[in-house]
C-alpha cells in the first residue's frame, strides 16, 4: 500500500517540473546571463593564450589586451546555447528510444558517437580548423 503523502509529494515535484518546462519553452532569449558568459569566454581565452604562449615560448600577454565586441560575444553565446539545446534534444530522443524517462550520461556519449566525434576549432594533428576528429 502506497502512502498518500509520498504520492502527493511526487505529484507536486512532477507538476513543478512540468511548469518549469513550459516556462522555458515559452521563454524567448538566452538562458545564461550575459555577464557570466562573458567571464567564461575571457577565462577560456586566457587559458588558451597562456597554453599557446607556453608552447611557443613567448611571454604571456595579459588578458586585458584581448577585446571582444558585444555582437561577437552574443553570437558566440547563441551558438553555444543552440549546441547545448540540440545536444539535450538528441540525448532525450535516445532516452525515449530506450523506453526510459531519465536522461543518463550514456545517452550523451551515444549522441557524441553518432555525431562523428569531437569538433576541432583550432585544428589538431595537422587537420584544418573546423574538422571533426574521430573519437579516441
Amino acid at each position: 500500500m502506497i502512502s498518500t503523502k509520498f504520492s502527493y509529494s511526487v505529484s507536486i515535484k512532477i507538476e513543478r517540473a512540468e511548469r518549469e518546462i513550459r516556462y522555458y519553452q515559452r521563454r524567448w532569449g538566452l538562458f545564461l546571463s550575459k555577464r557570466k558568459f562573458n567571464g567564461l569566454v575571457r577565462e577560456i581565452t586566457h587559458d588558451i593564450c597562456s597554453t599557446f604562449n607556453k608552447v611557443k615560448g613567448v611571454a604571456s600577454t595579459p588578458i586585458s589586451d584581448k577585446r571582444f565586441t558585444l555582437d561577437g560575444i552574443l553570437t558566440l553565446q547563441e551558438c553555444a546555447e543552440d549546441h547545448i539545446v540540440r545536444l539535450f534534444f538528441d540525448a532525450n530522443a535516445c532516452t525515449e528510444f530506450r523506453d526510459k524517462k531519465t536522461v543518463e550520461i550514456k545517452d550523451f556519449h551515444f549522441v557524441k558517437k553518432t555525431r562523428g566525434g569531437t569538433y576541432s576549432v583550432s585544428g589538431v594533428d595537422g587537420r584544418p580548423a573546423g574538422t571533426y576528429l574521430p573519437i579516441a
